[in-house]
C-alpha cells in the first residue's frame, strides 16, 4: 500500500519546518527594533517563491521533485541536477543539527559530549524517517498543536514585562537595511521549504499544492511574527544583539506567580521536537534523491547510511558558535540562493515549456 499524508499534516510539517531553527537561532536582526519590518516583507517574498514551487507539483501531480527532475532532463543530465539538491538537503540537515547543538551546549548541557547529542537526536530522526510517512504526519499534527499553544501561552505570561519603548523609534533604519534583514528571511527559513518537493510523491490525490504552502505560509509567520514582538518587546533589541538565542532569553525571564518558572526548559524541549521534525524532513528529502540516483527502489533501505552521513556532516560543518553566527550573517544568502531560487527556476520554466510542447502537439 502506498505510504500517503493528508493537507493537514503537510502543512503542520511546513509549520514545524519554519519554525525549527529559525527560533533556535534568529535571523534578520539587521534592522534591529524595525527587524519585525522585515520579517513582514520577507513573507511577502516569499509567496512568489511558494507559489512557483506548489505549481511545479500542479504540473505534475503525484511526483516528488526528484521525479519532476528526470522527467523533464533525463536520466544523464536529470542525475546532475539530482545530486546537487541531495547535497543541499545533506548538508542542510547537518547545519539544523548543529544550530541545535550549540543551543543545547549554551543553554543547558554545556560538559556533554557534541557526538552524543547529535547522535542521540539522529536516532529519534532516523525512526521517523524509516516509519510510515503518515507517522512523520501524526508526529506533525500532534508537536505543531503544542507549539502554538505554548507560544501564544508564553506571550500572554510575557505581558507584564512589555516595555513598547523597545520598539520606539520605528523605522529608525533605512529600507535597505530593513531589506536586508528580509533577504536573510527569505532564505533561512522560507525558501528553505524547497525541501518539502521531494515529499511531494507522498501527497493524497487531489491535494492542493497552492493551498497547503500558502496556509503553511501564513501559519508560520503568524507563529514567528508572534515570537519576535515577544522578544522585542520583553527584552528589546539590545540584550538580543548580545544573547545568541533570543527566545530562550525571553523565556527566561517569564514567572507566573511564584510556583511557575523556569520556563525555559518548556521551550528548549518543543524546539527539540521542531528541530528533530525539520532534520527527519532533510533526510527523507535526501534519501529520496539518492534512491533515484542509484536506482534504488526502497528510499527506507538506505535511511540509516544517509543519516550517518548528515550526522558526519553536523559534527564537522562548524565548530564553535561564532563560526555558526558568522555562516549565517555573511554566507547563508549567497550559498542558498541557487539550491532555493536558480535551480527550481530552471525546473519550472523547462517543465511549463514542455507542457505546452505536448498541449500544442495534442
Amino acid at each position: 500500500m502506498k505510504e500517503m499524508i493528508s493537507s493537514k499534516q503537510i502543512i503542520s510539517l511546513i509549520l514545524l519546518f519554519v519554525f525549527g531553527t529559525s527560533v533556535v537561532i534568529g535571523v534578520g536582526f539587521d534592522a534591529h527594533q524595525d527587524s519585525w519590518m522585515s520579517l513582514l516583507i520577507a513573507t511577502i517574498f516569499s509567496v512568489p517563491l511558494l507559489l512557483m514551487y506548489a505549481r511545479l507539483l500542479m504540473l505534475y501531480p503525484g511526483k516528488g521533485l526528484f521525479d519532476i527532475i528526470e522527467m523533464l532532463f533525463g536520466k544523464k543530465a536529470g542525475k546532475v541536477l539530482i545530486a546537487i539538491m541531495i547535497w543541499y538537503y545533506l548538508f542542510l540537515g547537518g547545519l539544523v543539527l548543529q544550530n541545535f547543538f550549540q543551543f543545547i551546549s549554551v543553554t543547558t548541557l554545556p560538559k556533554t559530549p557534541k557526538v552524543l547529542i547529535m547522535a542521540l537526536m539522529m536516532l529519534v530522526v532516523i525512526y521517523l524517517g524509516r516509519s510510515n510517512i503518515s507517522v512523520l504526519g501524526k508526529w506533525g499534527i500532534v508537536i505543531s498543536i503544542t507549539i502554538v499553544i505554548v507560544v501564544v501561552l508564553t506571550f500572554i505570561f510575557s505581558i507584564g514585562n512589555i516595555d513598547i519603548n523597545h520598539l520606539l523609534p520605528i523605522f529608525e533604519h533605512s529600507p535597505k537595511t530593513i531589506l536586508k534583514g528580509a533577504v536573510k528571511m527569505y532564505v533561512f527559513p522560507y525558501a528553505e521549504l524547497i525541501t518539502i518537493l521531494p515529499l511531494a510523491s507522498f501527497f493524497k490525490k487531489g491535494t492542493n499544492s497552492y493551498k497547503i504552502f500558502m496556509y503553511g505560509l501564513l501559519l508560520s509567520s503568524i507563529m514567528l511574527i508572534t515570537i519576535q514582538m515577544r522578544n522585542l518587546l520583553t527584552i528589546g533589541f539590545p540584550l538580543m544583539e548580545y544573547s545568541f538565542f533570543s527566545s530562550y532569553t525571553a523565556a527566561r525571564i517569564i514567572e507566573v506567580g511564584d510556583f511557575f518558572s523556569r520556563i525555559e526548559g518548556v521551550i528548549t524541549i518543543n524546539l527539540l521536537f521542531a528541530v528533530i521534525t525539520k532534520t527527519a524532513i532533510c533526510l527523507i528529502a535526501a534519501t529520496k534523491g539518492m534512491s533515484k540516483l542509484f536506482n534504488i527502489k526502497n528510499y527506507k533501505d538506505i535511511i540509516v547510511p544517509v543519516g550517518l552521513i548528515i550526522l558526519m556532516l553536523s559534527i564537522i560543518v562548524y565548530q564553535s558558535i561564532f563560526e555558526m553566527e558568522e555562516f549565517k550573517d555573511k554566507y547563508v544568502v549567497i550559498y542558498s540562493i541557487p539550491f532555493q531560487f536558480i535551480i527550481p527556476f530552471i525546473i519550472w520554466i523547462t517543465a511549463e515549456i514542455k507542457k505546452k510542447s505536448i498541449k500544442v502537439t495534442n
